[in-house]
């Protein structure tokens, strides 16, 4: 059972995560087969593995810092997680991507390298929690309102309230500021028209907005139930730490995104309207193509279904993909 969805109205999502957003974005029958139906491909590929691996060792790190680890050690214990982790438990070896720059070998070096580099000598503070955990792999959700005025958000067809939800790789100060933070695994330039893709950009907005949301008090920093109104100032922005990894080298580049409270209002306005299309399309049962998608980052996963006719896609579905339920209020530790 997807707890992200309403109970009387299975396909109409009442907590949404930047993930999903970004999916109804790309294309509503995309949105339909990997969010609401949790279809995914057997293999994750080696783009998002690499990540996941990545985030495993980095998260582990901070964890270990946290807990007062000196770098040298944190760093042993992070990379004793990510060999774990990108080891094949099926086939009882080291994972094997079969990429020539997302591989194991250039995981371990890009670690280790990045942790030498903003690790050892960060100017971000890892924020500590009243429970005296670090701030990391940290979950929220709590009920979408209106930034302007305060307003709930419900959905037209079920009238539940909306709930945003997602989870922070890390909140850390700088400058006596606090921060998202986030690391972000790429092949490509850090130029420019690399930086350019974040603003706009659904997660960005959606981490800010959830930033400012009264979920952080800074002064006594914990996690709250309940949103503050007006919007608080808070969170600053978002921190991206870019790892551009190839087959001989790894560099990294460390940027700000920042959002105002009017580029906030305009970017929930879209959120708004987004639900009640959300609502309609369930309703309906009607999920259209957007075949502008479908060769996009490589080629969409579903393409394949999609050029199958109509009466065919559901045996396709169940013959080569499996079911991955993305739900958003699931928590990580």
């Amino acid at each position: 059972m997807n707890l992200s969805f309403s109970t009387s109205l299975t396909s109409v999502q009442t907590v949404i995560d930047s993930t999903s957003l970004k999916a109804f974005h790309t294309c509503k029958r995309y949105y339909k087969y990997r969010i609401v139906d949790g279809w995914t491909k057997r293999d994750m590929g080696p783009h998002l593995a690499f990540g996941q691996y990545f985030h495993i060792g980095r998260e582990t790190y901070e964890k270990a810092k946290a807990q007062g680890a000196e770098h040298n050690e944190a760093l042993r214990v992070a990379v004793r997680a990510t060999l774990l982790a990108a080891w094949d438990q099926n086939l009882n070896r080291p994972w094997n991507s079969g990429h020539p720059e997302k591989n194991r070998w250039n995981l371990i070096r890009s670690l280790v390298w990045y942790l030498d580099t903003f690790g050892q000598h960060d100017r971000l503070q890892t924020i500590i929690l009243a429970n005296g955990r670090p701030a990391v792999e940290q979950s929220f959700k709590f009920v979408a309102f209106d930034p302007a005025d305060g307003e709930i958000l419900t959905s037209p067809a079920t009238g539940e309230q909306i709930m945003v939800a997602g989870h922070f790789d890390r909140v850390a100060f700088q400058g006596g500021f606090p921060y998202v933070c986030d690391a972000k695994t790429t092949g490509s330039q850090l130029d420019q028209k690399y930086w350019s893709q974040f603003t706009p950009d659904d997660q960005i907005s959606l981490y800010t907005y959830a930033g400012r949301a009264g979920l952080m008090n800074v002064d006594n920093p914990g996690w709250g139930d309940k949103p503050v109104l007006p919007m608080q100032r808070d969170i600053q922005g978002v921190i991206i730490d870019a790892v551009k990894v190839k087959v001989t080298f790894t560099d990294f580049q460390r940027q700000e995104i920042l959002r105002d409270n009017f580029q906030l209002e305009e970017w929930f306005a879209g959120f708004k309207y987004d639900v009640q299309i959300m609502a309609e399309l369930a309703e309906r049962n009607y999920w259209p193509m957007n075949p502008t998608a479908c060769h996009n980052y490589g080629g969409c996963m579903f393409r394949e279904v999609c050029s199958k006719t109509p009466g065919a896609r559901k045996q396709f579905l169940e013959t080569f993909y499996i079911r991955d339920i993305w739900d958003p209020m699931i928590p990580r530790e």
